[in-house]
């Protein structure tokens, strides 16, 4: 179902302490989208902004207390930024000058990522892509000494310095050459992650290179993964093998004209009865959207919903577990029963 229209929508963010709803646009905007009623800008970035290749603002989400709207983004100077507006009773941000809360120079304006969330430990989740250019050639997403390729899992501390710790269970807190903000590891191009409300556990889309695109899963018991790239995509082996590979759950091919993998949620609402549980995903270039079923780490049915949404971008979910989608062509619609 349309609901509005926003100029390269990416992601909604739902203040969990009042009905304010902020919709993030990759041109460097943030609208109020309060009862789905595309309203006026409270953040501009576009001073500050670079839309060269895969650039432009990224992804927002406030913090579990409501007492921060955090933005990241790709600055004028090719660096992801992440930033914490103070914001209001309402959600509304109370400044236009946010504190810097995490920066890193991207190498190329490829595979930079972007994505944050906090998860139900309260802790920000980063996604962080290879960097570029293709193949991993500096074998970034492998290395421990290097934040690219990576989930970063940090404490957010606006208004203290330093501006962020890292939480003492990282499982590379204390190991010598490794950066302790890392989470899980072996990534390309992490294009959307989430965590499913009724158990914590971890989903991803990493968009492939040529050939794979790949669900990723971590189970919510579970601190971090490698999941390969580049020494793996899906099925395919190019290089030695890590130890503590994790295989991608799912991955599919671009035989059927899909190109590049869109994580999503596991839907938890209850407009649809009969997707609770099912993982909710897509592809940018069919826009057909899609649900997966898996039992302990397999997977046990996968369908098609029967709706495209053209060439689609991002999923958001809402406070009552109810999804939305984005796509290129600015259209936010929700997923209600057929």
């Amino acid at each position: 179902m349309l609901v509005g229209t926003a100029e390269q929508a990416v992601d909604l963010a739902f203040h969990p302490g009042s009905t304010t709803a902020l919709l993030a646009q990759r041109i460097g905007t943030v609208i109020n989208f309060t009862g789905d009623t595309v309203g006026q800008v409270v953040i501009d970035l576009r001073p500050d902004l670079s839309m060269v290749g895969e650039s432009g603002l990224l992804s927002i989400t406030y913090d579990p207390s409501g007492t921060y709207l955090y933005v990241s983004y790709i600055n004028a100077d090719n660096d992801t930024r992440i930033t914490a507006y103070a914001v209001d009773q309402n959600g509304l941000p109370t400044t236009q000058e946010p504190e810097i809360i995490f920066s890193l120079d991207q190498p190329e304006n490829i595979h930079n990522g972007g994505h944050i969330r906090f998860g139900f430990d309260e802790y920000l989740y980063v996604a962080l892509g290879d960097g570029g250019p293709a193949n991993d050639p500096e074998d970034r997403a492998q290395r421990l000494d290097t934040l690219f390729g990576k989930i970063l899992r940090i404490n957010p501390q606006p208004g203290s310095q330093p501006a962020y710790t890292t939480p003492e269970d990282n499982p590379f807190v204390g190991v010598g050459g490794a950066k302790e903000e890392i989470w899980a590891y072996g990534l390309r191009n992490p294009w959307r992650f989430s965590f499913d409300r009724a158990n914590d556990d971890f989903w991803l889309g990493d968009v492939g290179q040529y050939v794979v695109e790949e669900i990723n899963w971590i189970d919510g018991q579970t601190n971090g993964a490698n999941f390969g790239w580049a020494r793996w995509e899906g099925p395919i082996n190019r290089g030695p093998d890590p130890a503590d590979h994790s295989p991608a759950l799912s991955f599919y091919n671009h035989d059927d004209g899909r190109c590049a993998v869109v994580g999503g949620f596991v839907y938890r609402g209850t407009a649809i009865p009969e997707l609770v549980g099912t993982y909710i995903y897509g592809d940018f270039c069919d826009g057909i959207i899609r649900a997966l079923t898996q039992v302990d780490g397999e997977v046990e049915a996968k369908r098609s919903l029967g709706v495209s949404v053209g060439q689609l971008t991002s999923f958001a979910q809402d406070e009552d577990g109810e999804l939305y989608t984005f796509n290129l062509a600015g259209e936010v619609r929700k997923i209600v029963p057929g």
